[in-house]
């Protein structure tokens, strides 16, 4: 298995994830401004959680043009695609060097460049795994703070309950759509994740989604 495919099963969870570094530190930490009071934003961190649930998770499909960069043990990918997301079960993630597919409980994972296929299981608790907080599952983490930046961004500041996966999250997204317009996630020194969001589109053809397959030379598939 090649060094990009181990890390990519990390990410998403089989063995435990930003260029934007500067602009992003740069962002989150210059441009803070005081937190949110209850007259403008939601009074209580479950009600946040499930706003940013309910965006993201739309029962309709939504389509995001995204670059997404990711660190690991010095070693770093970045790369501009597509990922679709169809309510909390559904999700195609295509990059240069990557395609992802989860359809309710199982994930595939294709690799281009070795035109090999890995086929597991989808842990939707896993709190290491990126591909699970898009789908909403964000009950092992607690929001810290919510922060209001410039005239129409909340960042919300998400902390890991337990000492496995992510530890902290940091999600930009906008006050009123609560739509995100940037992920950051670190687990510790090593892993470190950025998730800039270019575009939102409605999703056309779910169906294209829920049926989709994959398939490469290679097929290894983890749940025997």
């Amino acid at each position: 298995m090649s060094p990009t495919s181990q890390v990519w099963m990390i990410m998403s969870g089989r063995i435990g994830i930003p260029s934007f570094l500067i602009s992003l530190v740069c962002f989150f930490f210059l441009t803070r401004a005081t937190t949110l009071n209850s007259q403008n934003l939601i009074k209580t961190p479950e009600l946040i959680l499930d706003h940013l649930v309910t965006s993201v998770a739309d029962t309709g499909g939504l389509v995001f043009k995204v670059q997404w960069y990711y660190e690991f043990e010095g070693d770093s990918w970045t790369g501009e695609g597509t990922l679709q997301i169809l309510g909390k079960d559904y999700l195609k993630l295509e990059l240069p060097y990557q395609e992802v597919l989860i359809q309710k409980s199982t994930i595939m994972m294709k690799y281009p460049e070795t035109d090999q296929l890995i086929i597991d299981h989808f842990n939707r608790q896993d709190p290491s795994n990126i591909f699970a907080l898009f789908l909403g599952e964000f009950d092992l983490f607690y929001v810290k703070s919510a922060e209001r930046v410039g005239t129409s961004l909340v960042e919300l500041l998400l902390v890991g309950k337990t000492m496995v996966g992510f530890d902290t999250l940091r999600i930009l997204v906008d006050e009123n759509s609560w739509l995100p317009q940037l992920i950051y996630a670190t687990a510790g020194e090593d892993i470190q994740v950025s998730i800039q969001i270019n575009r939102v589109l409605p999703l056309n053809d779910p169906e294209l989604l829920i049926q989709g397959e994959m398939t490469a030379g290679e097929i290894i598939d983890l749940r025997e």
